[in-house]
């Protein structure tokens, strides 16, 4: 997922920089009915936070810009280029 992001910020033109930020969540909950395990649930989730810089000038003077954005790994390549955009 990683990469695949990395070639879409790449493709992107304009863009003179970037942050791609991912963190991991595992947990595990267990139910009980009275002293007996009822359910048992896990997950294991994966999140992207990808923050993009770009370079502008207006009116003479030189800004740094940013904007950051949540990347679902369910998402496919071209929704992933226009949350960039």
């Amino acid at each position: 997922m990683l990469k695949r992001i990395e070639q879409i910020l790449k493709n992107q033109k304009g863009i003179s920089g970037y942050k791609i930020c991912e963190s991991r969540i595992e947990s595990s909950e267990l139910f009980f009915v009275k002293k007996n395990v009822d359910m048992d649930r896990a997950k294991n989730v994966r999140h992207f936070i990808v923050t993009v810089y770009l370079d502008y000038e207006e009116g003479g003077n030189k800004f740094k810009g940013s904007a950051t954005t949540n990347v679902d790994p369910t998402m496919n390549d071209r929704e992933i280029a226009k949350v960039i955009s």
